[in-house]
């Protein structure tokens, strides 16, 4: 229901609009709400939708914003993203999506089923002004802090906020002022790509030009409050101080075995993810397409440990989500065109150059090293588990041979 006055009535056309144009699309497919009717009642505009459960900020405050395992955000992530994916077929900008505009459909009989609503500042990729606000601030992009060019791509960093928040139990750039955005999202990925600086219209809002150093840098925070009297204000509960932390800020379901190696395998791939969606530079960023592509969803990367207890879990929460038609035809697609690139480059396929398996139970390994990235301690964990579990097969070999049977416990 929404108010007969001018603002609330453009916000309606605008959704009424979206709601038009994606009435061609399977609501229950796209995971996108379901439009049933416009009309008017005692001066109000009414729009009638699928009767849904509950949203995500709700769900989380109702459990006290305890964190979400990464067994139970990857189906949430991989449907928004399949929303996502239709939207940008129509070049239809959503601008607010946040955990308020994702809602479960009905969690005790479909659990994490999920859809996306409220379409009332969606916009034509093309109708979209430079230098607008849109977005709540905690999930905004760089691009519209910035002013430049909007694209769909500013949903998929909303994704990424998301995701985060989901873990986490808080937003990841929670400020009061979009300086303070700017500030956290530099402190966690490093300095905004140049180019990103010098065509954003708001740049020198929140940037100082660098004679000796030919660079645009952040104002400090007095010199920000004197040119546009705000006061700057940090509220975030937790510091991340770059995104590959995020590995270690949930506490370890398992502690030992397999399944301690495949859930922190899992968590990196969750980071990786991560990284994509939360590319500053949205030339770079990945598209939802490429997203709903990722090892994450499908747990190709869980293959070396299918018969473990996490893996099983993690299988059992995604549910019909890990065979989704839609993703299905998207690799078929993508291999195909794998394909026609190798024969048309002459490039030998992987077949005809196999290297020999290597020998586990003699390779050398490093243990973790503090400071590496994640994908790089999640590869060494892995590594690390494969010549121990090697080292046991051969002492396990050996003792066949008529010495005692000795069995070695894994630790990790």
């Amino acid at each position: 229901m929404i108010k007969n006055q001018e603002a609330h009535i453009a916000s309606a056309k605008c959704e009424y609009a979206s709601l038009l144009m994606l009435k061609r699309l399977d609501a229950d497919q796209c995971n996108i709400l379901s439009w049933n009717k416009i009309f008017m009642d005692k001066g109000y505009i009414c729009l009638e939708y699928d009767l849904l459960q509950t949203s995500l900020f709700d769900f989380l405050r109702a459990r006290h914003f305890k964190p979400l395992s990464v067994c139970e955000i990857r189906p949430i992530i991989q449907q928004v993203a399949i929303a996502l994916y239709h939207l940008r077929g129509f070049s239809l900008i959503h601008a607010d999506l946040k955990l308020d505009n994702i809602m479960f459909v009905n969690h005790p009989e479909e659990p994490y089923r999920v859809k996306v609503i409220d379409f009332g500042l969606a916009v034509k990729q093309s109708h979209a002004r430079v230098g607008s606000y849109l977005q709540s601030r905690d999930y905004r992009a760089p691009e519209v802090l910035l002013g430049l060019p909007l694209t769909t791509a500013i949903d998929v960093w909303s994704l990424g906020c998301i995701a985060v928040y989901l873990y986490l139990g808080c937003p990841l750039y929670h400020s009061a002022t979009e300086y303070n955005m700017l500030q956290s999202i530099m402190e966690t990925q490093g300095a905004l790509p140049k180019a990103m600086l010098q065509k954003g219209q708001k740049t020198s809002t929140y940037f100082r030009w660098d004679e000796k150093s030919s660079c645009w840098r952040l104002k400090t925070p007095e010199h920000y409050q004197k040119d546009s009297g705000r006061t700057p204000k940090d509220n975030r509960k937790i510091r991340v101080p770059n995104l590959d932390q995020l590995l270690y800020l949930q506490p370890w379901r398992f502690t030992q075995g397999v399944d301690k190696v495949a859930e922190l395998s899992d968590r990196g791939a969750f980071v990786d993810i991560i990284k994509c969606m939360l590319q500053p530079d949205p030339s770079i960023r990945r598209t939802p397409r490429n997203i709903l592509l990722h090892k994450f969803f499908d747990l190709s990367h869980l293959n070396a440990f299918k018969s473990c207890s996490y893996v099983q879990r993690a299988s059992g929460t995604m549910g019909s989500h890990l065979h989704n038609k839609l993703i299905k035809q998207l690799k078929e697609c993508s291999q195909k065109q794998t394909k026609q690139l190798l024969t048309s480059n002459k490039i030998p396929s992987e077949s005809n150059n196999r290297q020999p398996k290597k020998q586990h139970c003699t390779k050398e390994y490093k243990p973790l090293v503090p400071g590496l990235s994640s994908s790089l301690i999640v590869e060494q964990a892995i590594q690390d588990w494969w010549v121990r579990r090697g080292h046991d097969r051969a002492l396990q070999r050996k003792s066949r041979r008529g010495q005692k049977l000795v069995y070695i416990t894994l630790q990790i």
